[in-house]
């Protein structure tokens, strides 16, 4: 009878060794072992309403099936990259991949969505400055994505629509303040996002108004008695809010470098008769608007003189014929 032997070695020998590695290196590059790697993402941020496009962009996919945690409506739900509508801030859409092996992976996309853009702080409804000044209008804005789009526009009437556009890029704007009359400004607030729309502001009248002026001037000269009160006075149009005046006193005839009366804040003025001498006076109009200056009158010389006094007086007595034609008299100053 012929024995069978069967050796047993503990310890393969390289040949082996190599022929496991090969074999093993075999396996990993058919893919014996590979799973499908998916990767989700989507087109958001989006406005509501606006539909999202959902990506798919791992490898080793053959076949997907899409699904969500919302009420979502999907194009389709069997293909790489579907398109959904009707989404809401937060949805998870999640897919699951499957390979040619039918081994199965998933992957998660949450979308973001914001509301249209909406004008929380409108423009200023009026706005009154004098010529050069650079008082801006501005807006405050939400909403939209991926960021706001602001478009001023300047009207003729007082309506937001049909107007000319005047400035872009952002959320403030400053009128020309060139030429006196009142023009209408809004803002368009837009984005750029899927579904985002716009929204237009209300009207801001902005109304430019010429610097003060003088129209009449106080009167060149006065002369009356100690204790007199004629008022002298300017007639001044221009300016905003309102005009305020301020009137001087001079010892020489110029408008310039006098002394400012306390409490003469009016368009007219009573200089003090108490003294007799002359003093000149001017008066400056102004305003506190934005880009308003000041203009100052020409100057009013006032003089006070004394009171009639006689220096002679007439002789205390006079004896003259039947006939006679003496004269008596007085001196006064």
């Amino acid at each position: 009878m012929r024995k069978r032997f069967l050796v047993k070695d503990k310890k393969l020998g390289w040949p082996y060794r190599s022929l496991f590695l090969l074999i093993l290196l075999l396996v990993i590059s058919t893919g014996v072992f590979a799973q499908p790697v998916p990767v989700a993402s989507n087109s958001g941020p989006i406005c509501t309403g606006g539909s999202l496009n959902l990506y798919e962009t791992g490898t080793g996919a053959v076949s997907w099936s899409w699904s969500s945690n919302g009420s979502a409506t999907f194009d389709s739900k069997t293909i790489q990259n579907p398109v959904v509508t009707g989404a809401v801030n937060g949805e998870i859409f999640t897919v699951e991949v499957t390979d040619s092996e039918g081994k199965t992976a998933t992957a998660s996309t949450t979308v973001t969505v914001t509301e249209d853009p909406s004008i929380t702080t409108q423009p200023a409804s009026s706005i009154e400055e004098c010529v050069g000044g650079t008082t801006a209008i501005s807006v405050v804005a939400t909403g939209g994505t991926p960021s706001l789009s602001y478009e001023w526009y300047s009207n003729t009437v007082n309506q937001p629509t049909g107007g000319t556009l005047v400035a872009s890029g952002s959320s403030s704007y400053t009128p020309p303040g060139t030429v006196a009359g009142t023009t209408y400004y809004y803002c368009v607030v837009g984005a750029s996002g899927n579904g985002c729309g716009s929204v237009t502001s209300n009207t801001s009248a902005v109304t430019i108004v010429a610097d003060p002026s003088i129209s009449t001037q106080p009167v060149t000269t006065l002369s009356e008695c100690i204790g007199g009160a004629t008022a002298i006075s300017v007639v001044a149009t221009g300016g905003t809010p309102s005009l305020g005046y301020k009137w001087y006193s001079n010892t020489v005839n110029s408008n310039s470098g006098g002394t400012e009366i306390t409490g003469a804040t009016g368009n007219s003025y009573i200089p003090p008769s108490t003294v007799a001498g002359t003093l000149y006076y001017y008066c400056t109009v102004s305003a506190t608007g934005d880009g308003c200056g000041s203009v100052t009158s020409n100057t009013s010389a006032v003089t006070i003189v004394a009171d009639p006094s006689i220096s002679t007086q007439p002789v205390t007595t006079l004896s003259e014929c039947i006939g006679g034609a003496t004269a008596i008299s007085v001196v006064a100053t």
